[in-house]
């Protein structure tokens, strides 16, 4: 059985397995598109299970708008990108959002196994289109879109906007969408959905 779950490193495969679990992937930080193929080499043969991991828009972003060099570009490293803010506070310009774009392209080139967002940390720089336009690379990818979505934590408004946001962008653009956060009002959300 997989699981989505932050921690890709030795100690939580082994911890993971002995739960039954047969992989363990990080598609909601992911790590950063130009670090995937690094990430891949790094993990090959050290732990006791599948992995995989998402090309990270919150480690494109920090690498655009903060100047961020990460070794990994991996969950790790993301807390060393909390230094700077452009990352979840920033409006990219034109120019800077097709580089984020380009960089969360090539993870995806390289094997990420979806378009990974935190946009539930960066909600006041990511715009709604900047959104559309990552779950547009996973489209054309045939990748999912994983997203811990906007508004989290937040009223039963605002989780619920977040995860439509989400849905709607990967229904219109023929994708799918994986919801990396589990709040009070999901639970309800998904069985009002189903009706």
């Amino acid at each position: 059985m997989p699981i989505a779950i932050d921690w890709c490193w030795p100690l939580g495969s082994h911890v993971a397995v002995l739960d039954g679990r047969t992989a363990i992937c990080d598609l909601e930080m992911g790590c950063g598109g130009q670090q995937v193929n690094h990430w891949c080499s790094s993990h090959e043969g050290k732990l006791c299970c599948n992995c995989g991991i998402g090309s990270s828009h919150k480690m494109a972003r920090a690498a655009v708008l903060d100047g961020f060099k990460p070794e990994f570009g991996d969950a790790p490293d993301c807390l060393e990108s909390r230094k700077a803010f452009g990352w979840s506070i920033a409006k990219p310009d034109l120019e800077q959002a097709n580089k984020i774009m380009e960089i969360i392209d090539e993870g995806c080139q390289a094997g990420a196994l979806s378009c990974a967002s935190t946009v539930g940390y960066m909600r006041d720089g990511v715009s709604a289109r900047e959104l559309f336009e990552i779950v547009k690379i996973a489209a054309a990818c045939n990748r999912p879109c994983s997203m811990h979505f906007r508004g989290t934590p937040g009223t039963e408004v605002a989780e619920v906007n977040g995860i439509q946001e989400l849905m709607c962008n990967a229904v219109a653009l023929g994708t799918s969408a994986i919801a990396c956060r589990e709040f009070r009002c999901f639970q309800t959300f998904v069985i009002n959905f189903r009706l």
